[in-house]
């Protein structure tokens, strides 16, 4: 098979990776080249238009079985380098979008929305995420270690193997029992984390809850300033919460 790719970004990053790629399908048997100029686009079976900046007209793709443009965005929206980056700078509507491990990490997304979207393997690592929404948002070992999330929305998002350690918490709100599998003993700080329960109640803790399974198909959760059994969220018996604060925070009688 003969295998063009054309990239005529002469100092993007991704040409050693294409230079590698096409030196393993040489090997594999095929002809495989990384070409930076349309005019160098003789013809073939494949074309992959990847940091392409030069119009590739009719009669160039006409030379190729398929041409194919990759790029992460729905062109001609998103021109450009890392355009999920800049879409997300500047206002773009992340709902329900699937960013299934992109990487997002260190990153300025301060209020950003991604309600419904699939971050599924997602880095966020070390990314400003004050007042961001994750409402119905799939967050399955997506990492967000060391990031800001004050303030954050989780309502109903979907937590497996999240990393939020070192990350600040903080007024984030959360409804859902997916939320404590996180592990909230090792974020770097989660004042007044809210929790809403399926009747609507609400409840604040500050420090990490104590999680109780293997009682069949429920869930018993206990924090200083509530009790989750199942899907009930009751207020916290006062003579306990002293036995759910951290040492050096707990008063019990002298």
């Amino acid at each position: 098979m003969n295998i063009d790719v054309l990239c005529t970004g002469a100092d993007h990053p991704i040409r050693p990776l294409l230079q590698s790629w096409t030196q393993r399908q040489e090997a594999a048997g095929h002809q495989a080249r990384l070409i930076a100029s349309v005019a160098e686009a003789v013809g073939g079976d494949l074309l992959f238009l990847i940091s392409c900046s030069e119009i590739v007209n009719a009669e160039a793709r006409s030379r190729y079985g398929h041409a194919l443009v990759i790029h992460a965005s729905d062109l001609p929206l998103g021109r450009g380098w890392s355009p999920h980056i800049w879409e997300i700078l500047n206002g773009a509507d992340l709902r329900n979008r699937n960013l299934s491990n992109a990487c997002l990490d260190d990153g300025l997304f301060a209020g950003a929305d991604f309600s419904g979207a699939n971050l599924t393997g997602a880095n966020l690592s070390e990314a400003s995420l004050p007042g961001a929404c994750f409402e119905n948002a799939d967050l399955y070992n997506a990492c967000f270690a060391y990031a800001d999330l004050r303030n954050s929305i989780f309502s109903h998002a979907n937590f497996g193997g999240t990393d939020i350690t070192g990350a600040d918490i903080s007024h984030a709100h959360f409804a859902a029992l997916s939320c404590f599998s996180l592990d909230f003993m090792h974020t770097a700080a989660m004042k007044d984390c809210r929790f809403s329960g399926e009747d609507g109640a609400e409840f604040t803790f500050s420090d990490p809850p104590v999680v109780i399974r293997g009682l069949g198909p429920r869930l018993m959760v206990m924090a200083p300033g509530f009790w989750l059994n199942g899907t009930v969220v009751i207020p916290c018996p006062e003579q306990f919460r002293s036995l759910l604060l951290p040492p050096e925070k707990a008063k019990f009688p002298g």
